[in-house]
């Protein structure tokens, strides 16, 4: 008769309960035997019941790259800038004595139409200057007559091309009224004068034998132009070209559209300058000074003068 497995005896099976208890554990690092297996990162155990472990800690992500910096805008040209002795006229009034004329060899002291030298006067000063310690003042009541000019006539042997620099400050802003701070004689316009002065509160051109404007003074024309600021010396500088009949005017270094003569008309700026076909001046002097035409009056300075056939810029 075949026989049947035994069944274990349950002393048997409590004896393999530990046992199987161990094994199941070795997982949680608990020995049996009463020892223990700790189990490091990247480390190998003694073998008798893990194996190695060969968890890797997860690298740090990386740094994100910087951001480039932007490149810098590139800065303006700036204005050239001459060497002033070696220019036809170069003037600074260092040389001159406080409360006398300037330089009587270069310069002449008068006016276009009238003066009155007891009253208006152009005196060497030593309370302004824009470089150094002495300017030009010149001293203009608000009377009829009232005008006084320094005159030099170097610009006359320039040629064609003539390029004007001086620095200027008013005691007192251009006005609505008109007034006239330089001024050339032109041989080819009767000997009438191309003047540089104010009117509607801005810089502006002035032809007398037609009493044309640059700007014309409309509100667009005006708008085109700059307003020289009082108590401050500012940088004018010209161009013009006598046989391309052209014009060019800067302050402080920069193009004022709407003091241009280009040759093509242009409403609210030189449509009406070149209703005068041919305008080609011939300029005999160059002046500075004071002329005014509604009894207005001011006190102003000139310093820094130059004359020569290329830009000069606003440096010395």
């Amino acid at each position: 008769m075949p026989t049947s497995p035994k069944t274990p005896p349950a002393r048997a099976l409590l004896r393999r309960r530990p046992l199987l208890s161990c094994l199941a554990a070795a997982a949680m690092s608990a020995g049996c035997g009463g020892g223990s297996t700790t189990v490091a990162w990247n480390a190998t155990s003694d073998g008798s019941s893990l194996g190695p472990v060969n968890a890797t800690a997860p690298a740090p992500a990386p740094a994100p790259a910087p951001a480039p910096a932007p490149a810098p805008a590139p800065a303006p040209a700036p204005a050239p800038v001459g060497t002033c002795s070696s220019l036809a006229l170069c003037e600074d009034f260092e040389a001159g004595t406080t409360g006398a004329a300037p330089d009587a060899a270069r310069w002449s002291i008068g006016a276009p139409d009238c003066s009155k030298p007891d009253v208006s006067k152009a005196l060497i000063d030593s309370t302004q200057a824009h470089t150094g310690s002495r300017s030009l003042r010149i001293e203009a009541p608000g009377e009829y007559c009232g005008h006084v000019f320094i005159q030099n006539t170097a610009i006359a042997s320039l040629g064609p091309v003539a390029y004007g620099r001086f620095f200027v400050r008013l005691s007192a802003a251009l006005t609505e009224q008109h007034v006239t701070l330089m001024s050339m004689r032109d041989a080819a316009d009767n000997n009438s004068e191309l003047r540089m002065g104010g009117q509607g509160g801005i810089l502006m051109w002035n032809r007398k034998s037609d009493d044309a404007t640059l700007p014309e003074l409309s509100p667009v024309g005006i708008s085109m132009s700059k307003a020289i600021p009082a108590l401050t010396w500012t940088c004018i500088e010209f161009a013009i070209d006598s046989n391309a009949g052209t014009l060019k005017t800067w302050v402080d270094g920069n193009a004022v559209a709407g003091l241009e003569v280009d040759g093509t008309a242009t409403p609210d700026v030189d449509r009406r300058w070149l209703q005068r076909a041919n305008w080609k001046p011939a300029l005999m002097d160059f002046k500075l000074g004071w002329e005014q035409y509604s009894n207005v009056a001011n006190t102003l300075w000139f310093d820094d003068i130059a004359l020569g056939t290329s830009r000069i810029g606003c440096g010395p």
